[in-house]
């Protein structure tokens, strides 16, 4: 993937213009996960599911490096992450079903510290839970950015680094 990334620190969107362009739509897999509702005990367990799905699929892409061996291990392995899906949400108390499916949706531009995805056509594992009525949360999940948008929501440890592996 190492021509593929254009931009990946530098500039904020806000500093510039010209938003700076993170990834292409052809190098990267998104994590798209839809609520049930908008009830704030809908909207935490999205949350859970989303650490969970983190969890499974950076175990399940541990040493994958390029995009279409990445989509063939997530279509493969779509019964395990229903599975994990289904455990996370039995485990606090919800009961309704789950979609995962591996395909092309479409997503509206996204602005990250590190650069910009524009709107557009994307390969993504997109999680319904339940209606999928509510607020939803994405990231790129291949290669692992998900991990820099979770570190974004949590305080940095003195020391710690963040590492991509492309």
């Amino acid at each position: 993937i190492g021509g593929a990334l254009l931009t990946l620190l530098g500039k904020s969107p806000e500093a510039t213009d010209e938003a700076t362009v993170a990834f292409s739509a052809e190098n990267l897999i998104r994590l798209h996960v839809l609520a049930n509702s908008d009830e704030e005990a809908d909207q935490r367990v999205k949350l859970l599911v989303r650490d969970r799905l983190l969890k499974e699929t950076a175990a399940l892409l541990a040493e994958v490096e390029d995009r279409a061996t990445a989509l063939a291990v997530l279509k493969n392995e779509q019964t395990v992450l229903v599975q994990a899906v289904q455990d996370e949400l039995e485990k606090h108390g919800f009961s309704y079903p789950v979609a995962v499916t591996v395909g092309e949706y479409g997503f509206p531009a996204r602005h990250y510290e590190f650069g910009v995805l524009p709107p557009g056509e994307y390969q993504a594992l997109r999680v319904v839970l339940g209606k999928g009525e509510g607020r939803n949360w994405w990231c790129v999940l291949f290669p692992p950015v998900c991990h820099l948008v979770m570190a974004e929501e949590k305080p940095v440890v003195e020391g710690e680094t963040i590492q991509l592996r492309w």
